[in-house]
């Protein structure tokens, strides 16, 4: 329902910050999983013209929701990064008691409903399906914001080497250390 229009009318209103419920950086994961009409496309086109007239925009992302592939799931970083946010906020699928996850996740064995409880939280990566475990997801989680920092930084090397320089200064073998981690990243 969100349109160029609106956009306009929230930033004559005074809105300053705009955050779109994408979910998904899938279509099939949208339609078929999540079952959200959401437009990949539309949703490009929004966030550039609440960039353009200088609103701070973002997305919300769900990962690990059943029936997602390993792939769709970096599609949903790939699209973050395609339309330029470097820092959406991502959670993981949390099966909460009393929801539709929650009864599926538990029918089909892909959380022990004994455990799982105590753990219970955005991040927390509590469903582990045929196709992936919830380490798996939260190697995606870890590595997605990387991924992401990295292409910020290369598209932007000026405040790349500024962040360098002031943590040369304040924590120099603490650089080293990120500098190893960043290098093996690059490779992957």
């Amino acid at each position: 329902a969100l349109t160029e229009g609106l956009i306009d009318t929230m930033k004559e209103a005074g809105c300053y910050k705009l955050n779109i419920a994408v979910e998904s950086g899938s279509e099939r994961v949208l339609n078929d999983v999540i079952k959200k009409s959401v437009n990949l496309k539309k949703v490009e086109v929004l966030i550039k013209h609440a960039k353009s007239i200088g609103l701070e925009a973002n997305i919300f992302l769900i990962i690990g929701m059943p029936g997602e592939t390993i792939s769709e799931m970096w599609d949903s970083y790939n699209f973050a990064k395609r339309i330029g946010i470097y820092k959406p906020f991502v959670s993981v699928a949390t099966p909460y008691p009393g929801s539709e996850l929650y009864a599926k996740s538990l029918k089909e064995g892909y959380i022990d409903e004994k455990s799982f409880m105590d753990d219970l939280y955005i991040t927390s990566c509590s469903i582990s399906t045929d196709k992936w475990s919830g380490d798996d997801v939260r190697k995606i989680f870890e590595e997605g914001y990387g991924y992401l920092q990295m292409q910020f930084y290369k598209k932007h090397p000026i405040l790349f080497s500024k962040k360098v320089a002031t943590k040369i200064f304040k924590d120099p073998l603490g650089l080293i250390k990120r500098g190893i981690s960043l290098c093996q990243r690059m490779k992957n």
